[in-house]
């Protein structure tokens, strides 16, 4: 049984991992890989588009492509690169189904301020705001 961890980097990222023996947490994947995408505006199988330094995606697969894939994280940046959207979907037989989403905004000093979380489907999103006393980095 084979039980080597396999890392694939590219321009001093990583791109993929292979798991020895699948992912316990997704039973049905027989190969399992975790695959992360540093291109904006790629293709599902993230080809194409312009090399980035932000994460765009990390998705669960069973190939090296990350597409199709059983879970995925996408991620969309704010000015200054902070994080404004995070996504997180499912595909079954071909069909996405985006299950949550987190909208970020920071403030000035570039912390967190305002967060809110929901599908943005049902328009029953709730929202949080944060507002914590902390020192910006000097």
């Amino acid at each position: 049984m084979k039980q080597t961890w396999n890392y694939t980097y590219s321009q001093g990222k990583l791109t993929s991992i292979q798991y020895p023996q699948g992912d316990a947490s997704v039973p049905s994947l027989v190969q399992s890989y975790e695959v992360f995408c540093w291109r904006e505006d790629a293709d599902s199988s993230c080809r194409g588009g312009k090399a980035s330094d932000r994460l765009q995606w990390r998705a669960k697969a069973d190939n090296q492509l990350g597409y199709p894939y059983s879970e995925r994280i996408s991620y969309s940046y704010g000015p200054g690169g902070t994080p404004s959207l995070v996504k997180y979907s499912t595909m079954e037989r071909g069909i996405e189904t985006v299950w949550k989403s987190r909208k970020l905004e920071g403030n000035g000093a570039r912390l967190p301020a305002f967060e809110s979380l929901g599908t943005g489907v049902s328009g029953n999103d709730s929202a949080r705001m944060t507002v914590t006393p902390r020192r910006a980095p000097s």
